[in-house]
C-alpha cells in the first residue's frame, strides 16, 4: 500500500469544512429514494459534462444520500461537480432505473464552472454536438440516448 494514501485523506478531510454548500434543495422531489440522479443542461446549444479523474465525461450527477429524492440528489450532485445550481424539471429518462436524468433550468445567473468537489472531478466543461462524438464516455451504452436527449433540448 502507498505511503500517500493517509496524505490524500487528510487533504480530504481538511478541505471538506472548507467547501461551500448550497442551501439545502429548494424543490420538491417526486422521485424518492432513487439511486443516482443527475442534469441534462444545456447552454447555447452546449451541453454541460463533468470529466472524472480517469478522464471519463458524462453528465454531471452521483449518488443519492438517505432520503434524498431523485431531483434533490441531481440539483446537489450537479452543484458538487460544477460549481452552478441547476433545477430539475422534468424527468427525461431513468436508464432502467440506475440514473434519472432531468432536463434542469439554470437557478440565476450562472457563474463559471469551478467545481467546489475538486478531489472528485477533474473539470466541467460544456460540448458542442460537433465534440459528442470525440468523448471518452464514463457510460458508453447511454450515449445515444444521452444524445437524442441532448438534440431534442437544442431544438426546443
Amino acid at each position: 500500500m502507498s505511503a500517500a494514501r493517509p496524505y490524500w485523506v487528510a487533504i480530504v478531510l481538511l478541505t471538506a469544512g472548507c467547501v461551500h454548500v448550497p442551501e439545502s434543495c429548494p424543490i420538491g422531489s417526486a422521485h424518492a429514494a432513487v439511486v443516482n440522479a443527475g442534469c441534462l443542461a444545456v447552454v447555447k446549444g452546449r451541453l454541460l459534462v463533468v470529466e472524472d479523474w480517469r478522464g471519463k465525461v458524462t453528465p454531471p450527477g452521483g449518488a443519492g444520500e438517505a432520503g434524498e429524492g431523485g431531483e434533490c440528489t441531481a440539483y446537489r450532485e450537479t452543484w458538487e461537480e460544477t460549481g452552478q445550481l441547476w433545477q430539475p424539471m422534468e424527468l427525461l429518462d431513468d436508464f432502467g432505473g440506475q440514473f434519472y436524468l432531468y432536463r434542469c433550468e439554470p437557478l440565476g445567473t450562472l457563474g463559471p464552472l469551478s467545481p467546489p468537489m475538486w478531489w472528485e472531478i477533474r473539470r466541467a466543461r460544456y460540448i458542442s454536438p460537433a465534440e459528442f462524438d470525440e468523448q471518452n464516455w464514463r457510460f458508453p451504452d447511454q450515449v445515444d440516448r444521452v444524445r437524442q436527449l441532448f438534440e431534442q433540448a437544442v431544438t426546443e
